[in-house]
């Protein structure tokens, strides 16, 4: 197993960090700009209002909290991360209770595959959520590097795999919406192999890098 990875200094790693924000920034502003000519709009406007709100949502309430209360047990690393094993669990009840309310909605929420993409999002949510003890371990150790490295790689598959799926003319309903689906599922995939694979590869053992 290799040998834990030497973190850069402070300025290096918010030389990573701001890399890794215009990266994700400029990918994402590329795929707007190739979709958005191809995509009905009423399909592009689901995807970026309804379909990410269950994103923002889990982020926000769940994770964005936890990391939060983590960021505060600097000195208390293991207590951070039993805090981070807590992320899947609570942003799977909270999807749940997402797809709970759009069936109580009935048909309107089924019409051109929005129930099977929402489902979907709300599965790339729990696989991302997944990835916080590995994601809050990279972080106490300083890894900013491996971080932009699995953060940038996740943007881009989701831009790669939206883009592909979209190729072959105009995309409306169903066929767009899944398009985006895809394109979260490979992010949340990549996002949280990323991680894992991250600790695997800097720690000695597993155990070692969550401890």
């Amino acid at each position: 197993m290799a040998a834990p990875m030497r973190p850069p200094g402070q300025f290096g790693g918010m030389a990573y960090l701001v890399a890794n924000q215009v990266l994700s920034r400029g990918l994402t502003f590329a795929l707007n700009a190739l979709v958005v000519r191809s995509v009905d709009p009423s399909a592009y406007g689901v995807a970026s209002v309804r379909l990410n709100l269950v994103l923002v949502t889990a982020g926000t309430l769940v994770r964005d909290t936890l990391r939060q209360a983590a960021a505060r047990l600097a000195d208390e690393r293991q207590l951070a991360l039993n805090l981070a094993w807590l992320s899947p669990t609570l942003v799977a009840l909270l999807v749940a209770g997402i797809l709970f309310v759009e069936r109580a909605m009935g048909e309107a929420s089924a019409r051109d595959g929005y129930r099977l993409a929402l489902a979907v999002f709300c599965a790339s949510s729990v696989l991302e959520a997944a990835a916080e003890p590995a994601y809050v371990s990279v972080q106490a150790r300083m890894l900013w590097g491996s971080r932009a490295f699995v953060e940038g790689s996740a943007h881009l598959a989701r831009c790669l795999a939206t883009y592909c799926a979209l190729v072959g003319g105009a995309a409306a309903g169903a066929r767009a919406l899944r398009a985006f689906a895809l394109g979260q599922l490979c992010y949340a995939a990549v996002y949280a192999a990323g991680f894992w694979a991250c600790l695997l590869y800097t720690s000695p053992s597993p155990r070692d890098g969550l401890l």
